[in-house]
């Protein structure tokens, strides 16, 4: 480290050396005293008549030695680079010329030999102005990179600073060490590089809050998913992605990606790369270089949607007789291939490795032989079976479906209007905070989330039939529990017969051709929250989000895997956020008009709460919601001794009327649901550690309906 911090110190005096000697030869030559007039300095009889051979040797000699004697003087005046003052002649041999771009170019010539030459006792640079510049050279990088700079624009930019801060470089991919070495692979269908798996994994544990000799285990999930760039073209990235789950959770990173206008055409050349290197990690671990340490990988699970789970592991897809890759259930043909058995057998590891249902196999899959469990592994993701899947369905049946269940204009205007009302009382957590009925086919997965679990227990009670909104409801309660990090251990069984219940109740409701894929999928997602936890602790939603803004990347159409290469060389998803703040939280936006008791009195009044990792607090509508000691009650007020003491104290009324909002098939307050009303007029203080959970407060009729967001929850 000592010896690339010095390399780095030695060339930045080197590119400051030469950008001061550029800088004062520009001076030197606008100078009327040092001018040089080009026919003088021609010493030809032919283009200088009358002027004799020695006179002209003695005018270009003078003009020399004033620009080296101010060149020198430069030296030894300037603060960030000494050197030894010697004698001219012997300093600068042969240097006068009566060329000034002869002069120049030696100049640069004598001062970068010099500077080969020093030792670290010649070359004395200032520490404070090094760090300076770094600082000032990582600043901008990070602006650069955090608002998406263009390199041209960058490189407007530095041009601008070099006036004032030579020793920056010219050009912005010095700046932001963008890489351009990389060796991309044409195979079947497009182009496919690979970033690597254990470089990925290494630079998550570094960058990790662990020290990494605590850390002998970490387990890792990875995404496999199509991701199509434009609306007018077919071209779309495949990458392979990898996380960290344990034993702390990463952002996403890219393993491995694949561009073309097509999905690969051969999986095999596909994630060959990625099998071998897969498979290197599992066997030989991952080294830390600077201890030596060997840290274990461990292989949690793989997500996919349904058609990329079909394609790694090669198996029929979801419209497919033998289609389903939990159970051994034929499908039948009504109108569509469904699945309507609930109490099917179900496919095993080694069932899948030993091929013993054909049908259900269209090739070998280039995973199978590592330690992965090509079914146990290989989980049915909630993002895309049910809130693309189920929730949307549900809807577009109201809707759009046949009459027996169809909906009028009118129900439609009303669950659109309610939806609409509720977005005040949305808390910031939810960046999508809903839209109108009429834009269904346009919503995102967080969207149907919103709905699912929060806002249509809501709008759709006395709205939708009840036999529609008691079936509504199994789903709604029994993903709910799923999801809970606190309710998913008790619940699970619970929940996954009221997610078999909703199955059976299709037919009588919907008709039979509804027991498609997507709705059959419910019976097996209770088995896989009982292997891997909570239903987030294995969805899409956080490689969705990443894949997001690695689209971000692409600038333009041509050569979209070498934009993705060179941006990620320059870190631009390093959006890694420091949570390290108090544990009681970080107040903000201060204020002199809230209510005080007389024993708080030296405490300072803020309107904001901020706990890192956790939720955000308010005293404005639609995050000043809690479920504390004492029950549901609203924020009035954030008391602080200061900014950064750690005695938060809330002032909170609480609501005098709380009872279940819904009792089948549950109480809801079992699930701390509540539908409450009156506010107490008393204003207690509440602590931080006595906090329960963040609540979104719908409105209800004259009422309010308290619900926990699900995250939440301070275990």
């Amino acid at each position: 480290m000592a010896d690339s911090s010095r390399n780095a110190s030695y060339w930045k005096s080197y590119r400051r050396v030469r950008s001061n000697v550029d800088d004062h030869l520009s001076a030197i030559y606008s100078d009327a005293s040092y001018s040089i007039n080009p026919e003088q300095s021609m010493c030809s009889d032919h283009d200088q008549p009358g002027s004799s051979s020695n006179q002209c040797e003695m005018e270009t000699s003078i003009t020399g030695e004033l620009l080296l004697q101010d060149v020198h003087a430069h030296f030894e005046n300037d603060d960030d680079v000494l050197v030894n003052s010697v004698n001219t002649s012997d300093r600068l041999p042969g240097l006068i010329s009566s060329n000034d771009d002869v002069i120049e170019d030696q100049l640069h010539g004598y001062i970068s030999d010099t500077l080969s030459t020093f030792s670290d006792s010649d070359l004395s640079v200032h520490e404070s102005d090094v760090d300076a510049e770094e600082s000032l050279e990582n600043e901008l990088k990070t602006w650069a990179t955090t608002f998406k700079i263009t390199h041209s624009a960058l490189q407007s930019l530095l041009t601008i600073l070099r006036t004032y801060h030579p020793f920056l470089p010219k050009d912005p991919r010095t700046l932001l060490k963008t890489g351009t070495k990389y060796n991309v692979i044409d195979i079947d269908g497009g182009l496919y590089y690979h970033f690597g798996l254990g470089k990925g994994i290494l630079e998550k544990i570094v960058a990790s809050p662990f020290d990494t000799l605590d850390i002998k285990l970490v387990q890792i999930q990875f995404n496999i998913d199509g991701l199509p760039l434009f609306k007018s073209s077919n071209a779309q990235f495949w990458p392979i992605l990898c996380r960290i789950v344990e034993p702390f959770e990463s952002k996403p990173f890219v393993v491995g990606l694949f561009s073309g206008n097509q999905k690969p055409g051969n999986v095999n050349e596909y994630l060959q790369f990625f099998r071998d290197d897969l498979n290197n990690v599992l066997q030989a671990g991952i080294s830390v270089p600077e201890t030596d340490q060997i840290i274990d990988v461990e292989i949690l699970c793989i997500i996919c949607d349904t058609p990329a789970r079909a394609f790694v592991k090669q198996t029929k897809g979801h419209s497919g007789y033998f289609g389903c890759d939990k159970c051994c259930q034929r499908g039948h043909w009504s109108g569509k291939v469904t699945f309507p058995e609930v109490d099917s057998a179900l496919r095993t590891d080694v069932m899948f490795d030993e091929l013993q249902n054909e049908e259900h196999h269209i090739g070998h899959s280039p995973l199978s032989g590592l330690s992965i469990g090509m079914v146990s592994q290989f989980p049915i993701d909630y993002m895309h079976l049910v809130c693309l899947g189920v929730t949307r369905r549900l809807l577009l049946l109201w809707m759009k479906g046949p009459l027996r269940c169809r909906q009028g204009n009118g129900f439609i205007a009303q669950i659109s209007t309610s939806i609409l009302e509720m977005v005040t009382h949305m808390p910031r957590e939810f960046l999508r905070k809903g839209r109108k009925l009429q834009e269904v086919e346009r919503w995102k997965a967080t969207e149907f989330r919103l709905f699912l679990l929060y806002l249509g227990p809501v709008v759709l009670k006395n709205r939708l039939p009840c036999p529609l909104y008691k079936h509504f409801m199994l789903l709604s309660v029994g993903i709910f529990c799923l999801v809970s990090p606190i309710f998913w251990q008790t619940y699970c069984e619970y929940a996954k017969q009221l997610l078999c219940l909703f199955v059976c109740q299709i037919r009588h409701l919907y008709g039979e051709d509804q027991y498609v894929y997507n709705i059959h999928g419910l019976i097996h997602l209770a088995d896989d929250v009982e292997r891997f936890g909570p239903l987030d602790k294995f969805s899409s939603f956080a490689f969705e989000s990443f894949l997001g803004r690695l689209k971000k990347l692409v600038r333009k159409p041509s050569f979209p895997l070498q934009q993705i290469i060179r941006r990620l060389s320059e870190n631009c998803l390093d959006d890694c956020k420091d949570n390290s703040g108090l544990a009681s939280g970080i107040v903000k936006m201060q204020h002199n008009n809230g209510l005080k008791p007389r024993n708080y009195a030296g405490y300072m009044q803020f309107e904001q709460l901020d706990l890192p990792g956790s939720f955000f607090l308010s005293i404005k509508n639609g995050n000043n919601c809690i479920l504390a000691k004492g029950g549901v009650c609203l924020i009035r007020n954030i008391l602080s001794p200061g900014e950064n003491s750690p005695d938060r104290v809330l002032l909170v009324e609480h609501f005098k009327d709380a009872k279940h909002f819904y009792s089948e098939p549950l109480n809801s307050s079992d699930l701390c649901v509540f539908q409450v009303n009156r506010l107490s007029g008393e204003i207690k203080p509440v602590l931080i550690n006595e906090i329960t959970c963040k609540c979104i407060l719908l409105p209800y009729k004259n009422m309010f309906v308290a619900m926990p967001l699900v995250h939440s929850f301070i275990h």
